[in-house]
């Protein structure tokens, strides 16, 4: 039932642009697991989570509120950060932990199919659970709203999978084929490093094959990307999109560090006399989660960050495991996707369960066996 549960999950939460209302699919789906693991008391938190996310929200409540300046949705952004993105890092926290020590439904052949039938979808041009993109002509977006969260769900996927066996050779090799295989139909840049990243942090042992896999991802970012990053595109990111986006959020920090709550960024971009590219209306944030943060909540926004999407104080593990999304945050409004609050909550259970199970192991005297219950019990988890 919850393996079900879980792949019915993934699939609602690919088909982005359908929706009854205000809520997609994957809402209606996270809205029924909530309530499931409410009633089942399987909800789980860690003091310092709950503690920061507490003083993030409060803060960036009050700024909304007694911040004069023009917004726009902001009542929306609230929704999100207050209901729908708990939601998601709740429920995945729970599958994280469920998974731990069982067998995913899912592995390398589910991917492949995943992938044949989004370039189906998006090739047949289906009607209502597909929509044609003005731009980023030519990349696989399939049923999702852009590219980027089609790379996201992939690496969500192909990760857990690698995870469950992080010393066999054969899921690293597999790992890395399809986070290529992402970046040649999608064409982002980032799940490349991300996938780096993973291989190099959360893979453990055979060096060579790490250093040879980081190597061949290089080679093929250099050989697919270099182009977009030198010359007059270079010069286009730099004076007028990232780079300028970067300069004017700084500026803007520097007014007022406390931050400036839900609804600002939209609003501001979209009104100011200086057209940065890629932002305005339509757009909730600006290109980097840790600054977009900043912008909400000042501190408070980079303690969230820092907590949720980097894993600080919550185990060393958690940090490893995390590394690759908070690197693929920085460059990236990654905290905009429920996929994304999906993915840390089940990864950082699994981090959390893996460490403890470690010190476990190094403080039982030999001869004693160890459960996944003596593992829970010590990351405060119940699985």
């Amino acid at each position: 039932m919850l393996d079900w549960s879980f792949l019915a999950g993934l699939m609602l939460l690919s088909l982005q642009v359908v929706s009854a209302g205000p809520a997609q699919t994957g809402h209606l789906w996270a809205s029924a697991m909530l309530a499931y693991l409410i009633l089942q008391r399987r909800v789980t938190a860690t003091p310092i989570e709950l503690g920061i996310f507490l003083a993030f929200f409060t803060v960036a409540l009050i700024n909304t509120v007694m911040v004069d300046v023009h917004r726009i949705k902001d009542e929306f952004q609230i929704l999100k950060f207050a209901v729908v993105y708990p939601a998601f890092f709740i429920v995945g926290r729970f599958y994280g932990q469920y998974y731990f020590k069982r067998r995913l439904p899912l592995g390398v052949w589910f991917i492949a199919g995943f992938v044949v039938v989004q370039w189906l979808i998006q090739h047949f041009q289906l009607p209502v659970i597909h929509q044609p993109l003005q731009f980023q002509e030519g990349s696989l977006h399939g049923t999702f709203r852009e590219r980027n969260w089609f790379a996201v769900m992939l690496f969500f996927m192909a990760y857990i999978v690698m995870l469950k066996t992080p010393s066999r050779m054969l899921s690293a090799i597999e790992f890395l084929a399809i986070c290529v295989l992402v970046t040649l139909l999608s064409g982002s840049k980032s799940v490349l490093v991300a996938g780096g990243i993973a291989l190099l942090f959360a893979f453990r042992g055979h060096l060579t094959l790490k250093v040879l896999g980081v190597i061949v991802g290089g080679a093929i970012f250099i050989e697919l990307f270099a182009w977009q990053l030198s010359g007059d595109l270079l010069r286009v990111r730099l004076e007028d999109e990232r780079g300028l986006a970067a300069v004017l959020s700084w500026d803007l920090i520097q007014r007022d560090w406390l931050g400036y709550g839900f609804g600002f960024v939209e609003a501001h971009f979209g009104g100011w006399w200086i057209s940065v590219q890629g932002l305005g209306y339509g757009v909730a944030s600006v290109f980097s989660a840790p600054i977009d943060f900043l912008l909400i909540a000042g501190p408070f926004g980079v303690l969230f960050w820092l907590v949720f999407f980097a894993g600080v104080g919550l185990g060393w593990r958690a940090v490893l495991i995390l590394a690759p999304v908070a690197s693929w945050s920085l460059i990236n409004p990654m905290h905009q996707s429920e996929i994304v609050y999906l993915m840390l909550g089940y990864l950082v259970a699994w981090a959390r369960l893996q460490q403890a199970e470690a010190t476990v192991t190094a403080t039982t005297p030999v001869g004693v066996q160890t459960d996944s219950h003596d593992a829970a019990t010590a990351a405060g988890c119940r699985s």
